[in-house]
């Protein structure tokens, strides 16, 4: 797998969101990079935590953002969230369990390729809509 890297082809225009996401890229490629060098050790589990956090915080600022608005799929948005929180749990125990560097990074692509499709396919309805509702 590789580093994942901020691109401005992630950019939604919403300059809140649009730092949320670099945040969580960011994190995401110093898990990686703990992953290669620290394997198994407490700076990875510090460092995913770090991830979890930013991924709750985000999805909050991207919630409320989306109430204020009246976001006509926050529903179907919000529920997009909670899966996600429900698979990151589920693969946080794993690493819990094992405390291999294969399962951080099991956690990492998984956190990457979420986080892109559902940057590319779902918040840029949002900014399509708030730059509508503007």
């Amino acid at each position: 797998m590789q580093a994942p890297v901020w691109d401005d082809r992630y950019s939604v225009g919403i300059p809140e969101i649009d730092s949320d996401h670099r945040r969580l890229i960011d994190l995401m490629n110093d898990l990686f990079v703990m992953c290669v060098v620290d394997q198994d050790g407490e700076e990875t589990r510090v460092l995913l935590d770090r991830l979890i956090d930013a991924t709750l915080t985000h999805f909050a600022h991207e919630e409320g953002f989306m109430r204020k608005r009246g976001y006509p799929n926050f529903e179907q948005h919000r529920a997009e969230h909670r899966i996600l929180i429900a698979e990151i749990e589920t693969l946080r125990t794993d690493w819990m369990k094992r405390q291999k560097a294969e399962a951080a990074m099991s956690i990492l692509n998984f956190l990457r390729e979420w986080l892109i499709n559902h940057i590319e396919a779902e918040d840029r309805k949002l900014a399509r809509i708030s730059k509508s509702v503007s």
